[in-house]
């Protein structure tokens, strides 16, 4: 195995994306259109995911996916960053340098494991997406849920 064969916990998200679609198709007519319906706005775009990664450490990819917390953490951090290199660049002399190098490699840590899996990511959470808004439609008839949260099936 190389450095490079990167993956999300070994969670195979083909097979319950096919599960997904035979739930959809088994629903009614007018069930599917307001499903569709529902959910064409809300779905997600890996690739619009994958370039919102390199914003400056800003964190815009996390309000793409509506992750508030996480957006907040990486834009406090950024700012920060800037901060701490306007008061250097001002001032001439390094102001918090433990803080300055635990703040970059946070962000370049988060830039790029969230660039390279962002499909997977993207997939994920428009799984998630799906489920919920096909369980706000119909009443529940499969294990999807608990193999996207890796419990076992009974």
């Amino acid at each position: 195995m190389s450095i490079f064969d990167l993956e999300l916990p070994k969670k195979d998200l083909d097979p319950l994306e096919d599960q997904l679609r035979l739930q959809v198709g088994r629903l009614s007519e007018e069930s599917r259109r307001r499903y569709y319906a529902t959910i064409k706005p809300l779905i997600r775009d890996p690739d619009t995911y994958a370039v919102l990664c390199w914003s400056l450490g800003l964190g815009l990819h996390h309000v793409y996916l509506r992750r508030w917390w996480s957006f907040l953490l990486d834009l406090a951090t950024s700012v920060g960053i800037y901060l701490i290199l306007v008061i250097w660049m001002i001032r001439g002399e390094l102001l918090f340098p433990i803080l300055l190098t635990l703040g970059v490699v946070l962000n370049v840590f988060d830039t790029f494991y969230h660039a390279i899996l962002s499909q997977r990511i993207v997939q994920e959470h428009n799984i998630r997406l799906c489920q919920s808004t096909l369980e706000s439609l119909a009443p529940p008839t499969t294990t999807l849920k608990h193999r996207l949260e890796g419990r076992p099936t009974t």
